[in-house]
């Protein structure tokens, strides 16, 4: 199609005049001093389209007049189309980004189904339509960490179908998720020159980031925010290969000082409002991790966001992670010295915990599954199928803090076991320390029991399966009340005769095979990260777990594509894969990991809080811009 020009906004009248037209409403103000009646304004997306069908059915008829008919004597033999050297053929494979699991069900407002209907009309040579890098990128994005919600989840990231459907997706939060999806697609399939492009993409994020930062509309807009949220993913999937934080934490710490700068704003309006909460969820696992608390002004907003949030566990949750961030800051800082006070305050924390997933409901529930199974990602014969890879974290969340809040008070009673002269000598401690390892132990196992589901080996929904029962699930806890007999003898009990007698019981299922779903999305490794790296350094695990563990996250890295899991292995490894002393503290352990002395407090209290962030990204750029300069010079120095 011929090339027009740009079609013009104004009324007749303006246009008729060739004079620049305001648009305004109900009327321009051009015609309002002319005195005329404003004939309105054009819908600009009609005038991207023409009717040419008359005209090309003109051009055809034409042409038919012209041809010569067809004779019968002529060769059978065809003749060779020029054309057909320039298409590639099947023994040409172009190389492409195949995003299969890409669906209308994964993100209805961008996808539809109703190409599938047409069909060629005439056979012709293979052709094969490239979609561009960006377009790759942003669908695999989409088709590997964008969920919607459902039933009980709430869904990862799905405010970019929000922003799509109003129109308000910009070129901000567009660039960073092209980046992170090349990159996720790029470690998956060891492509240096796709990660080459996506760092690319990066770092005209991060320039797009800064630009936002500095105007004082774009910096208070969901997309601003949601970049940071998305560059944040990219540093785990594409950061650096050795094992540190650094990067992800200032993205975090600059997500805080943005959701600070919005204020109660953010809460008015409920897409907004899970945004804020998906932004302050990161910010308190950067806090956990580095034992700091979360900043007053996000515990107060929080408190705020969670008086007008629906009745709900992963709500629930929230409230007392909060606490827990808390009592991790005040053991580093030496707020909370006395051994006995930290291990009340610690099991009044744990209570809160598991309170919170007592009598869920029943999307909440999730069945064990016990099989014969000899799948490398199954651990002692049995795994748990949950309603999606959402609602699996959040339990695996509970537990790995229940492990760290354990861990604690085992080390408390450990060090007053073994002091000089000894301490917790009443047979109640000795219980307590008894309670603690088993309670770790069992946090460890049901983390292992998620491993199937979350690297895509099960994808069926709890409870489906012909050898299901609704009783695989217990909707209670019963390590939680272990203190008294009374509360331990209200738990629900099944022994072996009852089963026996039951009329419902069933013989066990026969082997199965568990085989990966290579349209599995890239989400569920990304979730299994954190839970599964606290249950393999806890001192409850044997060498067999640790390698257990080691072998997952490293499958996480290399088949999954986050390299983070490569990282976290490669740690585990490389410290013999050796829990830390029974007397060292477990905030000793993740020193490591959390390489970064950043503090979220540090950011907030600055008088201009966009300043340390502006220049944060704009050194990491700078950086990310060098390494990939040093990078170039040493390919070119080897192609010399």
């Amino acid at each position: 199609m011929v090339y027009c020009g740009k079609p013009s906004k104004g009324c007749s009248h303006c246009r008729q005049r060739k004079i620049r037209c305001d648009q305004g409403v109900p009327a321009c103000s051009q015609c309002i001093k002319a005195q005329k009646e404003c004939s309105g304004y054009r819908n600009m997306l009609d005038l991207a389209f023409r009717n040419e069908s008359e005209h090309v059915i003109k051009k055809a008829n034409a042409k038919s007049r012209k041809t010569p008919p067809r004779s019968k004597e002529a060769s059978p033999i065809p003749k060779k189309d020029p054309r057909a050297a320039a298409v590639p053929g099947p023994a040409t494979p172009v190389p492409s980004i195949i995003v299969s699991n890409v669906t209308s069900d994964t993100f209805p407002t961008l996808f539809s189904d109703d190409w599938q209907n047409t069909e060629s009309a005439t056979p012709s040579f293979p052709f094969c339509m490239q979609p561009t890098a960006q377009e790759s990128g942003f669908n695999y994005f989409i088709s590997n960490f964008v969920r919607l919600p459902n039933g009980p989840s709430h869904g990862h990231f799905s405010y970019v179908d929000h922003l799509y459907r109003t129109g308000a997706l910009n070129d901000t939060l567009q660039v960073a998720i092209t980046a992170t999806g090349l990159a996720s697609h790029a470690t998956k399939t060891k492509s240096a020159t796709l990660m080459a492009r996506a760092r690319r993409e990066y770092a005209l994020s991060l320039r797009n980031i800064n630009a936002a930062l500095i105007s004082p509309t774009e910096r208070l807009k969901d997309c601003t925010l949601m970049a940071i949220l998305v560059v944040a993913v990219f540093e785990s999937i594409a950061g650096a290969k050795s094992l540190s934080l650094k990067e992800w934490t200032e993205h975090i710490n600059g997500a805080a000082t943005l959701v600070k700068i919005r204020g109660r704003n953010q809460l008015k309006d409920r897409w907004s409002r899970g945004l804020f909460i998906h932004a302050t969820s990161h910010v308190a696992v950067s806090c956990m991790q580095r034992d700091a608390a979360m900043p007053p002004q996000l515990v107060e907003l929080r408190a705020e966001a969670l008086k007008l949030l629906p009745v709900d566990p992963g709500y629930q949750y929230l409230g007392t992670n909060d606490a827990l961030t808390t009592f991790r800051n005040a053991l580093k800082t030496g707020a909370i010295k006395d051994p006995e006070a930290v291990i009340a305050r610690a099991l009044t924390i744990d209570k809160d915990l598991v309170r919170c997933f007592i009598d869920v409901p029943h999307g909440w529930m999730y069945e064990t599954v016990f099989t014969e199974t000899d799948c490398e990602v199954v651990f002692d014969g049995s795994y748990d199928v949950y309603f999606d890879h959402w609602t699996a974290q959040l339990w695996n969340a509970m537990r790995a803090n229940r492990i760290m809040l354990h861990e604690t008070i085992r080390s408390q009673l450990i060090q007053g076991f073994t002091s000089t002269p000894p301490q917790f000598t009443v047979e109640y401690f000795q219980t307590r320390f008894q309670d603690s390892v088993k309670i770790c132990t069992q946090m460890r196992d049901e983390i292992f029991r998620g491993v199937p589901q979350h690297l895509g080996f099960v994808t069926r929904k709890p409870f489906t399966s012909p050898y299901s029962s609704t009783t695989s699930s217990p909707p209670y806890m019963a390590d939680m009340f272990s203190e008294t007999e009374a509360t331990r003898s209200q738990l629900p009990t099944t022994s072996f005769t009852d089963l026996l007698s039951d009329n419902t019981f069933d013989l066990p299922p026969p082997k199965e095979t568990l085989v990966q779903d290579p349209t599995h999305p890239s989400i569920g490794g990304y979730f299994l990260l954190w839970p599964l790296y606290v249950s393999g350094i806890t001192r409850v695990s044997n060498a067999e777990h640790r390698k257990f563990v080691a072998n997952t996250l490293q499958y996480v890295g290399e088949t999954i594509g986050i390299r983070a899991g490569s990282n976290l292995a490669a740690f585990m490894r490389e410290h013999s894969m050796q829990p830390p002393p029974a007397n060292e503290s477990w905030r000793g352990k993740m020193g490591p990991v959390t390489a970064s002395s950043i503090s979220v407090d540090e950011v907030l209290i600055d008088e201009k809080p966009k300043r340390p962030l502006i220049e944060m990204l704009a050194r990491e750029e700078m950086e990310r811009e060098e390494r990939l300069r040093a990078g170039r010079a040493e390919v070119e120095g080897r192609v010399l």
